[in-house]
């Protein structure tokens, strides 16, 4: 980013949210500064119409899990590996936290 907040071309800025109606508060701020990118997650089906600033990826290629932060959760309490459902360091995070005990 540069000073202004204005993006140069070659930079991006990844930003995860469960759900876009959980972003009402951020979102005319974040909506300056990025664009949203809307993933596929079966069973649910992409929205026809999404806000301004939003982009919804449709690509037949694109392959995706059906893997919410929930479930990560749940595995943790239950003692259960998330070892391949999230990324390596993030996993060690969550062990060395103790998180969701």
């Amino acid at each position: 980013m540069t000073e202004d907040n204005n993006m140069n071309k070659d930079e991006q800025i990844g930003f995860h949210k469960g759900s876009i109606a959980t972003l009402a508060k951020e979102r005319e701020e974040l909506l300056k500064i990025v664009k949203f990118i809307v993933f596929p997650r079966d069973p649910y089906h992409l929205p026809t119409n999404v806000p301004n600033g939003f982009e919804v990826l449709r690509d037949k290629n694109l392959i995706t899990m059906n893997i919410s932060s929930t479930v990560i959760r749940e595995r943790v309490k239950t003692g259960k590996s998330i070892k391949y459902l999230v990324p390596k360091g993030v996993e060690e995070y969550i062990i060395k936290n103790k998180l969701y005990k």
